[in-house]
């Protein structure tokens, strides 16, 4: 059980930092 959400934990992490990335880049791309 705890595995499973261990590896949530991480997809959700790692869906936060793509979204925040790809974010970020769109800030960047409008202030070029």
């Amino acid at each position: 059980m705890a595995k499973i959400q261990s590896d949530a934990s991480v997809a959700s992490t790692c869906a936060t930092a793509i979204q925040s990335g790809a974010s970020g880049i769109t800030a960047w791309t409008n202030v070029k």
